[in-house]
């Protein structure tokens, strides 16, 4: 799950002293706050180098964990910033479990990105920067970025006379701009611009790359200016400025007197282009590239023109190759069926249809990919259908070969054009969530999954998907002249448009003289205060992130009627009037984010609702009642205020895929579940979280939730279930965390059907003590792993090769007898292992030797009492060892530090007095900290203790 999910999840690392913590929170908030230091740290020097490419591609893999990893930051600062005046238990309570989440995420995350630290290293020129650049343009998270660059036009000829016009010492050609129509290449040019070693060299890295779409907004822009500079102490000042024009003498004062490149990417105005380019000094050899489709812009800048040539016909074949056939064999021939020559010649001339634009062979030869190993037959039919299609405007023509691949999506499934069509309904160059266009597709009863909808489009090159550590799709982006086709599908452009096309209103204003009634209509982030009056919607209403709309109320839901799915993501709406029940064929309600917490009753009469999610802490929700929801596909309810949540009708939910229910913390908090859970068959993903779980008669059985990947469920205590049996049948599971599991419903042998989950990633079971662990040695993927100790148990934790991929182990209650022998750890056991929690259960002299052992661990958590931070016999200590956090119920003898300080390079050192609900008497921090050679960044949760 994607970290953007797992905020509005707050439950994957609560665990049962989780609930004890609501009211002292500060610990976990001090932890989040050094690892998002670091994680800036890292983000910004991987960003330095990339000044010299702005879509860098190290590799695509790196760019793809520097996106989730920004992704990560992104919300681990919402959450620092959102801490203050936040004393509402209920909202730490729920609060807490994220920012638990962030902080596991982040030792994933971070270990995968280290594994990217070589490319880092090749590509360094210096070791400082002065700007960086944007996150406008980060491989597949913000650009389309082709996969096959005809190398003739875009890594040679064109390449070096736009380099060599930048190096020359010409004054007059201080702008230069790539001049073409959209889909030709302008932005893979300005990439390889961007990343040629002659560039970086000259410009020393000061290279910083923005992008002026047609509809930037001055909010959009502002916030890459921010992002695209280093700011050092003017940033507060920087982020206090309300226009872009007010930030234009800081970034001079950082630009200034360096030699700075500048690329301006898809520029539609020359007036915002001028805002940028008085950043740099023209006096000093800077210099500035512009993309844009119009010629008129680059002559109010006086930049000398460049323009992107169409690819000859060699080119052009070699890359509608590529992506039809895959690379020719040695002896140029396709696939090995009757008539492949006949093939051949069509596909060529398939090609040359496609006049030489990279994106139109690009999408076209995808599209017919499909009929690789079909005859001849078929690709003259198809070719027949481009024939048909010619126009002499080029851009034109363009849209008329990219339709051809949207008709061909219908021969498939008629379900993927609709599908398609939603990515209009999100703002141009938009990183759309896929959480957001599944509850879009919901509606569109696809008989393909959600996932095989974003593959089948990614594979026809429609869309660029970027997927999580379970290669669950994480967000996607579109090139822009693929949205702008989609604008004019929705607008009646071309011949026979089909139904689900007809008073679609994506991508474009409202307008009064439009039809007053529509089909789907979308106010993503377009600040509506409320609908057009004259404006009856019938199918969909998309309303993400309009934070000034505010009333639902009985007139709109008159005028929406026959609606499908109505969606209040990020608005301001406190209510929902009882007259919700009128829309007798809602299947998709979207409520999170907002400030709804209460539900009325009347939504349980809305039998045709398949998406209905609510993360706010809504009360009154009409559980009793559930039972009349039987058609729902997922489920997010957060009723941390109701006492007893009955899901009892959640049987009649069959088809029942997602369910996330989290209830309340009070000693009286239940939720109770009955026999006729077992009969969600198709559930993938299970979070339950409550004081109190209960299970009515619910029996275990190896047929039960086959499709279930990742179960989560907290409560302190449970009844009515043997959890080490309910879900042996979920071989398929990848994420397995279970708290308050009591003993007597428990047996050794209850846990070795896990042995066959060959996929799982996660193993947590805390508060139950396996004495039998061999059944783990089997889950070589396994990452994380979190068990109570039990001295018999962990002497088998760790023979050698059991765990290659273990990122991250923690060890709860680890009592003074049990010692480990460094050995037996790390013989190739836990080589990879980045982060260790340990738990004492009792007062130690000092760490276990095994930690000392450990040759990647970079992150040391340690809660309990101990006398000495090592023992006078090691030798090392773990060199790679970044952070070290000590949570210790008493306070520390002066010298804790005092033996081997030397070995310990650690940097970062957190040091907390505060456990559960204890809060120590520390006096003062141990003078001995000062021997430590490497620390820092001390930071202390020490009551008024001083410091040394």
């Amino acid at each position: 799950m994607e970290f953007a999910s797992c905020v509005a999840v707050p439950l994957a690392r609560m665990g049962i002293d989780a609930l004890q913590k609501v009211w002292s929170w500060d610990a976990n908030l001090g932890v989040l706050e050094h690892r998002a230091a670091n994680i800036n740290a890292k983000i910004d020097a991987f960003d330095a180098p990339k000044h010299t490419n702005p879509g860098f591609k190290f590799s695509d893999a790196a760019e793809e964990c520097l996106d989730r990893i920004k992704a990560w930051n992104h919300k681990a600062q919402e959450l620092l910033v959102a801490r203050r005046n936040i004393w509402n238990p209920k909202v730490r309570y729920e609060r807490y479990g994220a920012i638990d989440e962030a902080i596991r995420l982040y030792d994933d995350l971070l270990s995968q990105i280290e594994s990217y630290e070589r490319e880092l290293e090749l590509v360094k020129r210096s070791s400082s920067y002065a700007v960086r650049t944007s996150p406008q343009d980060k491989g597949v998270a913000r650009t389309y970025v082709r996969r096959v660059v005809p190398e003739t036009i875009f890594g040679g000829v064109m390449l070096d006379k736009v380099v060599k016009i930048l190096l020359a010492d010409n004054s007059h050609d201080m702008c230069v701009g790539v001049l073409g129509m959209g889909g030709c290449g302008k932005t893979t040019l300005a990439s390889c611009v961007h990343n040629d070693p002659r560039i970086r060299e000259y410009f020393q890295d000061n290279i910083v790359w923005f992008t002026v779409a047609k509809d930037a907004c001055e909010d959009s822009l502002k916030s890459q200016v921010i992002h695209g500079l280093e700011w050092g102490d003017k940033l507060d000042m920087v982020k206090a400025c309300s226009k872009l024009e007010d930030m234009k003498h800081f970034a001079r004062e950082v630009c200034g007197g360096r030699k700075v490149l500048l690329i301006l990417d898809d520029v539609w105005q020359a007036n915002l282009a001028r805002n940028f380019i008085d950043f740099v000094d023209q006096k000093s050899s800077s210099r500035v590239l512009v993309t844009t489709r119009k010629e008129d812009v680059l002559k109010k800048l006086q930049a000398r023109v460049i323009r992107v040539r169409l690819l000859p016909e060699g080119e052009s074949k070699e890359m509608f190759w590529k992506f039809a056939f895959g690379p020719r064999s040695g002896s140029g021939s396709l696939h090995k069926f009757e008539d492949r020559h006949r093939v051949e010649k069509v596909a060529e001339r398939i090609a040359r249809k496609c006049e030489g634009l990279p994106l139109a062979l690009e999408v076209v030869g995808s599209a017919m990919a499909v009929y690789r190993d079909h005859g001849s037959r078929v690709w003259k039919e198809r070719y027949r259908q481009l024939h048909l299609s010619n126009d002499d405007d080029l851009e034109k023509l363009m849209f008329k070969r990219l339709k051809f691949s949207y008709d061909e999506l219908g021969n498939n499934d008629d379900k993927l054009q609709e599908c398609f069509l939603y990515v209009a309904a999100f703002p141009e160059d938009a990183r759309i969530d896929f959480e957001d266009l599944i509850k879009c597709w919901i509606a569109s009863n696809s008989q393909l999954s959600f996932k095989e909808i974003a593959k089948e489009l990614e594979r026809r090159s429609m869309i660029k998907v970027v997927n999580d550590a379970d290669d669950n799709p994480l967000y996607i982006t579109v090139h822009d002249m693929l949205r702008k086709l989609c604008i004019r599908v929705l607008k009646g452009k071309f011949h026979s448009q089909a139904q689900h096309e007809e008073k679609c209103f994506f991508g474009h204003e409202w307008k009064p003289s439009m039809d007053e009634r529509a089909n789907k209509v979308s106010f993503i982030s377009k600040n509506v205060r409320s609908l057009p009056s004259n404006l009856s919607v019938r199918d969909m209403v998309l309303l993400d992130g309009n934070n000034r709309f505010s009333v639902l109320d009985e007139d709109l839901i008159d005028r929406i009627k026959e609606l499908k799915g109505l969606s209040l993501k990020g608005t301001k709406v406190e209510s929902i009037p009882p007259g919700i029940s009128k829309l007798t064929r809602l299947e998709m309600l979207d409520l999170r984010n907002t400030w709804i917490n209460h539900i009325p009753v009347e939504i349980m009469e809305i039998e045709s609702l398949q998406y209905l999610k609510c993360d706010s802490n809504v009360r009154n929700f009409g559980f009793d009642m559930l039972y009349k929801l039987s058609n729902l596909k997922e489920l997010t309810i957060h009723a941390s205020d109701t006492e007893v949540v009955d899901l009892t009708g959640i049987s009649s939910a069959t088809h029942l895929r997602h369910l996330e229910m989290i209830g309340s913390s009070s000693s009286s908090g239940l939720i109770i579940l009955s026999e006729g859970f077992t009969a969600l068959e198709h559930l993938e993903t299970l979070f339950l979280v409550s004081r109190n779980i209960e299970f009515r008669r619910v029996s275990a059985g190896s047929g039960r939730f086959k499709e279930l990947m990742r179960c989560e469920i907290i409560c302190m205590s449970s009844r009515g279930a043997r959890w080490s049996s309910l879900f042996k049948g979920s071989l398929n599971l990848q994420v397995f965390r279970i708290t308050g599991v009591e003993e007597d419903q428990t047996h050794d042998e209850g846990f070795t059907w896990i042995e066959k989950c060959h996929g799982l990633r996660v193993f947590d079971l805390y508060n139950h003590k396996m004495k039998n662990l061999s059944c783990l040695h089997r889950l070589k993927r396994l990452e994380e792993l979190h068990l109570i100790c039990d001295g018999v148990a962990c002497q088998q934790l760790a023979p050698p090769g059991s765990f290659p991929n273990l990122k991250e182990l923690k060890l709860d209650s680890f009592p003074e007898s049990l010692q480990l022998d460094p050995n037996f750890i790390t013989s190739s056991a836990m080589e990879n292992l980045k982060t260790l929690h340990l738990s004492f259960a009792t007062a130690r002299d000092h760490l276990p030797l095994f930690v000392t052992s450990l040759p990647s661990l970079k992150f040391l958590t340690v809660e309990g009492y101990m006398r000495n931070l090592v023992s006078t016999t090691i030798t090392s200590f773990p060199s790679s060892l970044q952070e070290l956090h000590l949570y210790s119920y008493e306070q520390l003898p002066d010298d804790f530090f005092a033996i081997q300080a030397k070995l310990i390079t650690v940097q970062c050192l957190l040091l907390s007095s505060q456990q559960g609900k204890d809060r120590g008497n520390w006096q003062k921090i141990p003078a001995s900290i000062s021997l430590l050679p490497c620390v820092s960044s001390l930071d202390t949760d020490v009551g008024h203790a001083s410091r040394p």
